[in-house]
């Protein structure tokens, strides 16, 4: 029940990740905008859609998505090189 935000918000409170947002909407108000990018929104787009507009939201969070599953594989690699008994003096994480 509730609106998206009520939503973002429970599962803010309760330290969940959120989400790849991509917020569709017939408000175009200044208040939902800045709600949205609160919440780490990657798009805000208002109703009728630009298909192009959505396209290229879909991709960047796809791209955000590779990105982050990419950097918990090098993660877990080198901790898997850890417990096997190749310690290691600096852990290099690349974030994007």
């Amino acid at each position: 029940g509730g609106t998206s935000f009520d939503v973002l918000a429970r599962l803010s409170v309760a330290e969940q990740p959120l989400p790849q947002l991509i917020f569709i909407t017939a408000h175009d108000e200044r208040e939902y905008i800045t709600k949205a990018f609160h919440y780490m929104a990657l798009d805000f787009l208002t109703k009728n859609i630009d298909e192009h507009k959505l396209g290229a939201a879909i991709e960047r969070a796809i791209r955000r998505i590779e990105t982050h599953e990419s950097i918990v594989e090098s993660v877990q690699a080198a901790l898997a090189q850890q417990r096997h008994g190749n310690p290691f003096d600096q852990l290099v994480i690349r974030l994007v």
